[in-house]
């Protein structure tokens, strides 16, 4: 599973669409993976991959084993783009799908919990929003965050959500964008924020076996994700 392989064109129908984002050029296409729960995951894709990648899949798969429910979205660059090796999105307009995600999500779950997640690009964005928008989200999950990219002579800013809310960080220990005890440093003011380190993993989370039923990178999910709700 490579973080910089792509799925072009889309291998599976959307559900849906995320519309009137100021500064798209079309809607944005989601797709969602129902489980037992009533609570509901909006999962955004990094930069080298898209929302049907097999990382994503891999996760989705995770979560719905959780009982959550899993909304899967293209950011702006990706939609318009489905074949294009990688890409970004100017941070406001990447940020505004983040929260278009998050509505489309809220209207399917009702009363239940949504929570924000990312990998790489997507956390970041996720993280931003957060940061921008007080949300009313149940917690934030982020996947391989990418605070010290290679070839960047300095860390990334770690933008703290506008409202006290769950963050729960997932790197791997061997993930060149965030090493060991850089994170730990980031986070060791932040008592809203838990940081797990996967054995093995990489930023792309392409080591064989990861998402094995109870190892630690399921563990390190259901530790975050069972406080917030989601029961059948």
């Amino acid at each position: 599973m490579s973080a910089t392989s792509t799925e072009a064109p889309w291998g599976r129908a959307p559900d849906g669409a995320l519309t009137g984002i100021e500064g798209s050029a079309a809607a944005l296409p989601y797709w969602c993976d129902r489980a037992l729960g009533q609570g509901w995951v909006a999962l955004g894709h990094g930069a080298g991959a898209g929302p049907l990648h097999p990382v994503l899949e891999a996760f989705t798969q995770a979560l719905n084993a959780l009982g959550w429910n899993v909304l899967r979205y293209a950011f702006p660059f990706r939609a318009a783009r489905p074949e294009a090796r990688i890409g970004r999105d100017a941070p406001a307009l990447g940020q505004a799908a983040v929260a278009a995600a998050f509505a489309a999500a809220q209207a399917l779950a009702g009363a239940g919990p949504v929570v924000l997640a990312g990998h790489s690009y997507g956390a970041r964005r996720t993280l931003e929003c957060l940061a921008q928008r007080p949300l009313p989200a149940a917690g934030a999950l982020l996947l391989a965050y990418p605070f010290m990219p290679p070839k960047r002579a300095r860390q990334a800013p770690l933008p703290r959500p506008w409202s006290a809310l769950p963050c729960g960080f997932l790197s791997g220990e061997r993930d060149s964008h965030a090493p060991p005890g850089t994170l730990e440093a980031a986070l060791a003011d932040r008592p809203d924020a838990q940081l797990w380190r996967i054995p093995r993993a990489d930023h792309g989370w392409s080591r064989a076996g990861l998402f094995e039923p109870g190892g630690p990178l399921r563990q390190a999910l259901e530790s975050f994700l069972a406080p917030l709700g989601s029961n059948p």
